[in-house]
């Protein structure tokens, strides 16, 4: 509400980038448009209401084609029409607008985790999100912290970056990669036993190893 009642160019542009990948902020913004200041009024008086749909959902589909070309494994444990129900409440989120991750990925991927029950799901976004954020620095608190009882280990040498963390159930294969949707049955027996997953990052190869933690 702050941002739509600030009379500034700068707070226009932000609400108009929001209508154009979330339904949850056009409604809001359409609800309280006689609150606002003149000049914000007009531009939302003006938008045609069919086209920006049409480019929000653009939108949403090229995020979803972005988040299974770099993660597919993990996308491919949901449906389509669960990919896009993720994608559109994340947009609707302020994780989205405000991301606690280190790269979109990894926001991304801690919505899902906070979305999701299910300890396969839980645990490849995990996976997933710090595969994509590993590389980048931690400038204040890490951002899987609440995922965890203690801070995550994470070691910063000049050939290597390694993180390690635990997550409730095995969420690799026998070969090493996320089981496809038709194959998660293998992975029952080992839900709710803890693993640890370690990620060793060098500029020329990315490791995973993951053990059973008892």
């Amino acid at each position: 509400m702050d941002l739509a009642l600030t009379d500034s160019a700068t707070a226009r542009q932000t609400i108009y980038l929001r209508l154009l990948f979330s339904k949850k902020s056009f409604n809001y913004f359409y609800e309280k448009m006689n609150l606002f200041p003149a000049k914000t009024r007009t531009m939302l008086s003006d938008i045609n209401e069919a086209e920006l749909r049409l480019e929000r959902e653009a939108r949403q589909r090229n995020l979803i084609y972005s988040f299974n070309r770099v993660m597919k494994d993990f996308m491919t444990l949901f449906t389509h029409e669960e990919q896009l129900s993720l994608v559109q409440s994340f947009c609707d989120s302020e994780e989205f607008w405000n991301p606690s991750g280190r790269t979109l990925n990894e926001t991304f991927c801690i919505f899902v985790w906070h979305q999701k029950e299910d300890s396969l799901v839980k645990a490849a976004a995990h996976l997933n999100g710090v595969l994509s954020g590993i590389c980048k620095p931690v400038t204040d608190k890490h951002p899987w912290y609440f995922a965890h009882k203690k801070k995550p280990l994470r070691e910063e040498t000049s050939s290597y970056v390694r993180e390690q963390f635990h997550v409730e159930c095995q969420v690799l294969d026998k070969i090493g990669e996320i089981p496809k949707r038709q194959n998660r049955p293998e992975l029952e027996c080992y839900s709710n036993i803890t693993h640890e997953i370690s990620i060793r990052s060098s500029i020329d190869n990315m490791h995973i190893e993951s053990r059973r933690w008892d």
